[in-house]
Parts: C-alpha cells; sequence; structure tokens
C-alpha cells in the first residue's frame, strides 16, 4: 500500500495487544495518577468486565497534543515507554485542563513509580517486538503475583483491659468466664508476600437452613468504630490487620431470621482486595458462636 510521501503510516493510537497487555499488567488495577485509587477495570454487571480507564501519551500522539514532539515516530509515540493509564479525569486533567502542570518528566515519574515492582525498571522495553512485550509480561506477572498473597484467619476474640487489649483463641473457644457481651469474632487478614494488599471490603454470608443456595449477605458493618481498621486499609508484606464482630450481631441476625422462619446455620465471610481478588473463608457451624437467645439491634 503506498503513502503519501512524509506521512507516517503508522496511527499513535493503534496500540499493540502486548502493549495493552503490559499497561494493565503493569498498572497494578488503578489509574496512574499518584493516590488516584479508579480501578482500570470495573464490572458493569456480574460476570461482564469493563475498561474504565484511557490509554495516554506522555509525549502527545499528534501535533497541537500536550507535550507533543515532532522529531517522535508514530511507532514511538504508541510504544509502551510512552503511554501509561489514567481514568477520565485525570487523562482530561493532564491533556486539556493544565496540560502545563504536567510535564513528560513528572509522567515518566509516575510510570517508573507504578511500574518498578514488576521488573520494568529493569528491562529496556524501547524496540522490543510486540511478541516479546508479550512473553515478557507473562513472566513478570506470574513473579509479581508470586509475590503479593494474602491468607485470612477466623477465631473467636475477647477485649480485655477496658478494650485496649485482644485475645484470640480458636473458633468457640472461649473461656468460660467470659461473658456473651464481651465476645466476638475475629477475622484477620495476612499480607504473606513481598509485594502490600489492600483490603476494600468485609462481608459476612449468614447461611440460612443449612441449603448452600439461601445466603444472606452482610456488608460495612463496623461493631467496633475506632477499634477496627478504617477500609480501605493497606496493608504492607508481612503485616496484618484484624476486625472484630460482635457476638450480639450474630445473635441480632440469629433472632430475626428465627422469627422470619429462617435458621442460621452457618456463616462465612469474603474480603475484597483492590487488585479484584476475592478471599473466601471456611464455612462455619453456628454451634460455635452460640449466639444469646436474646440480644440488642444492630449498632448505630
Amino acid at each position: 500500500m503506498s503513502t503519501e510521501e512524509g506521512v507516517d503510516p503508522v496511527d499513535p493510537h493503534a496500540y499493540r495487544s502486548g502493549t495493552r497487555s503490559a499497561l494493565f499488567e503493569m498498572a497494578k488495577g488503578t489509574c496512574y495518577f499518584p493516590e488516584c485509587r479508579t480501578k482500570t477495570t470495573v464490572f458493569v454487571k456480574p460476570g461482564q468486565p469493563s475498561v474504565n480507564v484511557h490509554i495516554a501519551h506522555i509525549e502527545g500522539a499528534e501535533p497541537g497534543s500536550a507535550r507533543y514532539r515532532a522529531d517522535m515516530t508514530n511507532e514511538e509515540r504508541r510504544s509502551f515507554p510512552n503511554l501509561i493509564l489514567l481514568c477520565v479525569p485525570h487523562h482530561d486533567l493532564i491533556d486539556h485542563k493544565e496540560p502545563d502542570g504536567y510535564s513528560v518528566d513528572v509522567l515518566r515519574e509516575w510510570k517508573a513509580a507504578r511500574e518498578s515492582a514488576t521488573g520494568a525498571d529493569l528491562i529496556e522495553l524501547n524496540g522490543i517486538t510486540d511478541e516479546w512485550l508479550g512473553a515478557l509480561m507473562e513472566a513478570a506477572v506470574r513473579s509479581a503475583r508470586a509475590e503479593r498473597a494474602a491468607t485470612i484467619e477466623v477465631r473467636s476474640s475477647v477485649l480485655i483491659e477496658n478494650g485496649t487489649s485482644l485475645i484470640m483463641v480458636p473458633l468457640g473457644s472461649y473461656p468460660a468466664t467470659t461473658s456473651e457481651v464481651e465476645k466476638s469474632v475475629s477475622l484477620t487478614v495476612r499480607s504473606t508476600g513481598e509485594l502490600p494488599i489492600t483490603v476494600e471490603g468485609i462481608s459476612l454470608y449468614w447461611r440460612l437452613n443449612g441449603d448452600p443456595s439461601v445466603e444472606s449477605k452482610l456488608m460495612g458493618r463496623d461493631d467496633y468504630v475506632g477499634t477496627n481498621p478504617r477500609i480501605p486499609k493497606r496493608i504492607e508484606g508481612g503485616e496484618s490487620a484484624t476486625w472484630m464482630f460482635a457476638i450480639a450481631t450474630f445473635g441480632w441476625f440469629h433472632t430475626a431470621f428465627k422469627s422470619q422462619g429462617h435458621e442460621i446455620t452457618h456463616f462465612r465471610f469474603d474480603v475484597d482486595l483492590g487488585d479484584g481478588e476475592v478471599l473466601s473463608s471456611d464455612l462455619y457451624g453456628m454451634e460455635l458462636i452460640r449466639p444469646p437467645s436474646r440480644a440488642p439491634g444492630p449498632r448505630t
């Protein structure tokens, strides 16, 4: 196919599949703008993900665009080293509203900071083929995922010393002298890899009548405001965080469902992480909780 002399036939917006994959993997799930928590992908409905960011050029794609450099080729403009992922508001900010406030050096700093942990700082990506980039990303992502890992543990717990200390024991093995009011169930999330994790949400599920297909979900519950960590919660590698759920809460829902002809027979937890992963606890029988026959309503 012939092209006019002096016209670059490459579209600077025609990104290669390997380049796209590398960006989304190295973005670690969010917009590259510092401290922005907008996710790169969202689910518009169960099982249907949708891209939630734009591919943005560090040095502009065409004449008149922010940070455009005339001596670059379009191949260079659409290549991995010149691209980052931005949410719509931040893309509009750096390219249209305040282009002079965000230099090439600043954007390259964002890119280096975001991608360094995945190994992008260890290789020279300029000129690498799409096939090699795809293979490289598969290896880099396998390595990075091996370093980001988490576990959850559910235990019985008791607050002592006027609520300043927490004793945790195997689920259901409360001391005989412990009152129902003092009892709680603790959920501990531990980052077991080198990379940090972020807890975005915790859900408590009640299973009714022993039927796996009938569950009720409780989200956003905080029985110990000021003691439980605030969500979202970042947990560094090797560290952990613990959330407590009052036995009174279990008792109140036990009574409420029983009044409607249902029996809570089991419970479990789901923990939503910032990278989209969901950690699920084991399924536990309510006999481990032994809720009181009468309990106060949920705390406000």
